[in-house]
């Protein structure tokens, strides 16, 4: 029934209130009236001039669309947040370690916040370091994957070693604050067999991603995955690449030599070199890339 009722509400014509926005991408034309429980109270459109009531867990929701001051301070109340605020930035700070203080549930909750309030781009804070759970990573990942293509990530990489990786390879714009650290290991040195192929799945696909975004995947599978060897220098205007420095490469313009056996990491200065220049703080970001309504939306 209450699907039912779901499907007459986006279709049949009209009961005046907001868009709501729903976790699958249903929008619903209704009105939020208050909250039941753990349920927000919509009216909505049953169809032949009559209306419902029907009860949705508040996480479903996320974003509520309506021009009414009033209607939104209703919505805003139900929802445990302000609604239909929009712009700016969102700032979730991920420290600690992956399984532990960094889960896969928070930050799905996070991104839902950012949604519902209307804004479109998250900054990861990265600053963390140590080992983690790989399930987690992979959970957080596929988090990441569900949203992407609705939200504008950029990790802010203060230090980054090992399991918090996954922030660095999923975002869309990747900025390193200064003095910045980034890289494995991601499982400890006495593995088991099953990390193992999880690590070498997460590197795959992290490689993957990069080229979707555009940038050299190499790089960030180095940084998970110790099979995988590279080398990188300045030549000309860009960085090149290769599973081994060629021998006429002068030593001034090497970056990095990562061998076998060996997890990738990189300091400031190599990152430097690599051509991330680093920004002084979160709040600088905007203007790095042009972005004049920079703002953090996070904060009241």
């Amino acid at each position: 029934m209450f699907k039912r009722l779901l499907a007459l509400s986006l279709f049949a014509g009209a009961l005046c209130g907001a868009e709501i926005v729903l976790d699958d991408g249903q929008v619903i034309n209704g009105t939020v009236i208050g909250k039941s429980g753990d349920k927000v109270m919509i009216e909505i459109d049953a169809g032949q001039g009559a209306t419902a009531k029907v009860g949705m867990p508040a996480g479903r929701i996320i974003e509520v669309r309506d021009d009414s001051p009033e209607e939104n301070q209703v919505a805003a109340t139900a929802l445990g947040g302000f609604a239909g605020r929009g712009g700016g930035y969102a700032e979730v700070k991920i420290t600690g370690t992956v399984g532990g203080e960094i889960t896969a549930k928070g930050i799905e909750q996070a991104i839902i916040a950012a949604r519902r309030n209307g804004v479109r781009s998250l900054v990861f804070n990265v600053d963390s370091e140590g080992s983690g759970n790989l399930e987690e990573v992979r959970r957080i990942g596929r988090v990441l994957t569900k949203y992407r293509g609705s939200m504008d990530y950029h990790a802010y990489v203060k230090h980054c070693i090992g399991p918090a990786l996954i922030f660095v390879h999923q975002a869309h714009h990747i900025h390193m604050a200064p003095d910045s650290r980034v890289g494995g290991p991601m499982i400890p040195a006495d593995a088991d067999e099953e990390e193992l192929l999880m690590r070498s799945d997460i590197a795959h696909n992290a490689t993957a991603q990069a080229r979707e975004f555009g940038r050299d995947g190499r790089m960030i599978g180095a940084m998970i995955d110790p099979a995988i060897t590279l080398a990188a220098w300045q030549a000309a205007d860009r960085v090149q690449m290769a599973p081994a420095l060629p021998s006429d490469v002068a030593k001034d313009k090497v970056i990095v030599v990562d061998g076998p056996d060996e997890v990738l990491v990189l300091t400031s200065a190599q990152l430097a070199k690599a051509g991330f220049k680093p920004v002084a703080t979160v709040a600088d970001i905007g203007a790095v890339i042009g972005r004049t309504d920079w703002d953090d939306s996070s904060k009241p």
